[in-house]
């Protein structure tokens, strides 16, 4: 496969606006049993709240000047979240400590967006981890990241949005994703530190 079919500007895909480029995505997303997701700044999609992708969002399009759909694009991101319905499919997902003390939003959205992920720490097909800032390890922040069943990555950069197919890279980011699991906080651990960053939002 050739570089421009893996590499995509995000100009090109956001070229005809919000909702269009969910309609593409969703259906790449909905033949994966397993993903695991990694964010080091925002939530990641299937796990924010309607007011946080709306923030989201309203702020592509106001950054890039897009055609005005975000009511609709925030109704079909929010339609994509009932694969996390599906027992069959599994979520692994892990988020640095940044994406709930950005800011981002201020407290009146990162309060309930705080408290969908402690929620989702206790759903039986989602394994949610949270790696705190001021842990030892040996690897920094990486870019976002989802790993598809293992046989494909996509890669968020701030101009593009990269597919990789090729087993080596897989293999490279499958190992990062263990490496940065390693570090974070699990189960009761990780929903008694969200728990602290939502009571601590001033």
């Amino acid at each position: 496969m050739h570089e421009t079919e893996l590499c995509t500007r995000w100009d090109e895909l956001e070229r005809d606006g919000l909702r269009p480029l969910q309609d593409k995505l969703r259906p790449e997303y909905a033949q994966v049993q397993l993903e695991r997701d990694y964010s080091s700044w925002l939530v990641p999609g299937l796990f924010q709240t309607r007011e946080y992708v709306t923030r989201v969002l309203s702020a592509i399009r106001d950054i890039k000047r897009l055609p005005d759909d975000v009511a609709s694009a925030v109704e079909a991101r929010i339609e994509r979240q009932s694969i996390l319905e599906d027992p069959r499919k599994k979520f692994m997902v892990l988020i640095e400590e940044q994406v709930v003390r950005n800011g981002f939003g201020g407290p009146a959205v990162m309060r309930p967006q705080i408290d969908r992920l402690i929620h989702a720490v206790w759903r039986p097909n989602v394994h949610l981890g949270v790696i705190p800032a001021n842990s030892d390890r040996r690897w920094w922040p990486a870019e976002t990241f989802t790993i598809m069943d293992g046989d494909r990555v996509s890669v968020e950069l701030e101009t593009r949005y990269v597919n990789l197919t090729d087993p080596a890279e897989i293999d490279r980011y499958v190992e990062l994703f263990a490496d940065l699991s390693r570090i974070a906080l699990h189960g009761a651990d990780a929903a008694r530190f969200l728990e602290t960053a939502r009571d601590t939002l001033s």
